[in-house]
């Protein structure tokens, strides 16, 4: 347990760590790439998930045969020894053939054995009560997320449809864009944005905003979105939020979620500008 728990908070003090040069980095140098500021910002966050290490023999670091032999013959002629030393014949308090060390052990010999004693007792207390008060934080946590998710998609179930000339013209955007049509939904105040509902994507536009805009305009954010449907974004968002919520107590590991999404809208920006628009 206390191992494990080692671990855990080695890779989240190397995800803060992280982060902090992150933030540097990006102080210091202009990226303007949003291809280059995820691959950052996701071999950041990927440091959370350094808790199970599994050891790995690598070729060229490998003991030589001789000396792996050497190794073989020490431990068996220590095996030997031992094996001689319990067919020894015990006179009274005199060992013959060996000399064994008493089996009383004096006080100062005994207290690393008690001081290790208490570390691991305390290790132990202190895992039993940190642990299940991470376990109750990313379970509200993701409760919380799926509560907000679930009120979400039971809201534009209940929008309408958008008009005709509307859905008409997003529709031949995507097939522009080669991908293939999702339903346009119009709502009072909320969007424009993309929802993934259990049964597909669903555009929502706010009605009264997306009457003031010109058809220039509104192209424009569409195609937006589309970017956003192309480079899976909503599935790379949710995977990074995955991350994110084993170290929901890190104030890092959000910045890195939000550098890694406002990323994600540099990058259908750059595919607007790709087709001309600005």
């Amino acid at each position: 347990m206390s191992e494990t728990m080692y671990a855990f908070t080695m890779a989240s003090g190397m995800l803060a760590l992280g982060a902090l040069f992150l933030a540097m980095v990006f102080r210091c140098i202009d990226i303007r790439s949003p291809r280059l500021s995820q691959l950052l910002v996701f071999a950041v966050l990927i440091q959370g998930m350094m808790i199970v290490r599994f050891p790995v023999l690598l070729p060229l670091l490998a003991p030589p045969e001789t000396e792996l032999v050497d190794r073989d013959f020490a431990r068996g002629a220590s095996l030997s020894m031992i094996s001689e030393t319990r067919d020894s014949k015990f006179d009274g308090d005199q060992v013959i053939g060996s000399a064994i060390r008493p089996a009383t052990m004096t006080t100062a010999e005994s207290t690393p054995l008690d001081a290790a004693s208490f570390q691991s007792s305390w290790g132990d207390f202190l895992f039993g009560f940190v642990v299940p008060g991470w376990a109750c934080g990313v379970v509200l946590i993701a409760l919380l997320a799926i509560a907000r998710y679930l009120r979400l998609c039971w809201y534009v179930a209940n929008l309408s449809n958008a008009p005709e000339n509307w859905q008409t013209r997003w529709d031949q955007l995507c097939i522009e864009c080669k991908i293939k049509s999702v339903p346009m939904a119009v709502s009072a105040c909320a969007g424009p944005m993309l929802v993934r509902r259990p049964s597909g994507y669903t555009f929502v536009v706010p009605s009264d905003f997306w009457e003031t805009l010109s058809a220039n305009q509104r192209e424009s954010v569409m195609l937006h979105e589309i970017a956003h449907i192309r480079r899976h974004d909503v599935w790379r968002s949710l995977f990074v939020r995955s991350i994110a919520l084993m170290h929901w107590f890190n104030p890092a590991v959000w910045w890195c979620v939000c550098r890694f999404e406002e990323s994600s809208e540099w990058a259908a920006d750059d595919f607007l500008r790709g087709r001309g628009r600005h």
